[in-house]
C-alpha cells in the first residue's frame, strides 16, 4: 500500500520578521541583536516541518506583492516540498516577532492579510480538490484572511472527506466552532482556543480530558490539545498526555506547527497512536529548543524521543 498523498493548505501565509531583543519594551527603541526572515503561516510551517522529515508534501497557498515573491522565492529551493500558488491581487501580508533573548518570550505583532477575492477563493478550493485521492492527508491551517466567511473551512472539510482524504485542521474562533459539524479526522486547538469553544478554563488534566472528550462529541474524531509547555492530550482510539523533555526554550513560534507535522510523520509511516504521540511530541520539542527558522530534521527529533513521557488519561 502506498504511502498518503500529503498536502496542506495556508489561506492567510505570511512573511516573519522574527527579531532577538534583550528586554524589548514597547514606547522606545528597541536594537535588534539578529533579525531572521521566514515564510509562515501554518500551513506552510507544517509543510516546511514535513519536508525537513523526509515526507514528501505540496503546498497550496494565495501569494501576492512582494512579501508573497520573498516566500515563493525562499520555499521553491526546499527539498521534498513543492508550493503550489495562486497569484493574488492583494498583498500577502507580514508579521513581527519580538523574542526576548534571555526569556525565550515571544511577541508578536500579526497583521490582517489580504481580502480575498471570491474568485481567487474558487481557484483555491479547485486547486487543492483536483490533487487530491482517496487515503491522501489534506492539513488546513491557519486564519481565515479578510473577505472569507468562518464557514469555509466546514464547506471545504466535507469535499474532502466525500473523495477519501483525511482533512487535518488548526484554527480558532468561529472558524474551529464551525467546521466541527463537519466532522473532521482531526484537530489540533491550543489551550486558548479550546476554552473560547467550550467557554470554561482548562486548569487541569482533568479539564483537559474533559475538552477533548467534548470536542470529540462535538464531531472531530482525533483531537489534539496542546497545552505549550505542559504537553499535549492526544484522543483517539485512546486519550494520551504526552509530557515533553525539559528543553532549553529558544522560541516557542511554530512549536504548534512541528506537533502537527509530527502527527503527520506518523500517519504517513503509519505508526500506532502512541508513537504518534511521542514523536509529535518530541518534534515540537526540538522546535523549541533550536536555533534558527529552519525546523528539526530526523535526528534532531530522534535524539529526544526517549524523554518524551506518555500518561493514559482516563476519567476518574
Amino acid at each position: 500500500m502506498k504511502p498518503p498523498k500529503v498536502i496542506t493548505l495556508t489561506l492567510n501565509p505570511a512573511l516573519d520578521v522574527k527579531m532577538a531583543l534583550r528586554a524589548p519594551r514597547l514606547g522606545g527603541l528597541n536594537r535588534a541583536q539578529s533579525m531572521e526572515l521566514e515564510p509562515s503561516g501554518k500551513g506552510i510551517n507544517v509543510a516546511r516541518a514535513l519536508a525537513r522529515q523526509g515526507i514528501p508534501v505540496q503546498a497550496v497557498a494565495p501569494l501576492g506583492g512582494s512579501f508573497g515573491v520573498a516566500i515563493a522565492c525562499q520555499l521553491q529551493a526546499t527539498p521534498e516540498f513543492e508550493l503550489i500558488t495562486v497569484e493574488i491581487a492583494g498583498f500577502t501580508r507580514a508579521n513581527f516577532k519580538a523574542i526576548d533573548a534571555e526569556t525565550g518570550e515571544v511577541t508578536e505583532f500579526n497583521a490582517p492579510g489580504p481580502r480575498l477575492t471570491k474568485e481567487e477563493l474558487e481557484r483555491l478550493e479547485a486547486i487543492l480538490l483536483q490533487r487530491l485521492e482517496e487515503g491522501d492527508v489534506v492539513v488546513v491551517s491557519g486564519s481565515l484572511p479578510q473577505g472569507v466567511g468562518p464557514e469555509v473551512y466546514a464547506e471545504w472539510v466535507s469535499k474532502i472527506h466525500k473523495i477519501g482524504a483525511k482533512a487535518l485542521l488548526d484554527t480558532g474562533g468561529e472558524a474551529l466552532k464551525k467546521v466541527l459539524s463537519a466532522k473532521p479526522f482531526l484537530v489540533k486547538p491550543n489551550r486558548l482556543e479550546a476554552e473560547e469553544l467550550l467557554g470554561w478554563p482548562i486548569r487541569s488534566r482533568e479539564d483537559a480530558l474533559r475538552a477533548v472528550r467534548q470536542i470529540q462529541t462535538l464531531g472531530a474524531q482525533w483531537v489534539v490539545l496542546s497545552l505549550g509547555a505542559e504537553g499535549a492530550v492526544f484522543a483517539a482510539q485512546e486519550t494520551l498526555l504526552a509530557l515533553p523533555p525539559r528543553v532549553r526554550v529558544t522560541s516557542t513560534v511554530g512549536c504548534g506547527d512541528a506537533l502537527l507535522a509530527g502527527v503527520v510523520v506518523g500517519m504517513f509511516h503509519r505508526h500506532s497512536w502512541q508513537e504518534i504521540a511521542r514523536y509529535a511530541t518530541a518534534l515540537a520539542a526540538a522546535r523549541a529548543c533550536g536555533e534558527g527558522v529552519e525546523f528539526p530534521n530526523i535526528s534532531q527529533t530522534q535524539a529526544l524521543l526517549d524523554e518524551v513521557r506518555l500518561e493514559p488519561l482516563e476519567m476518574g
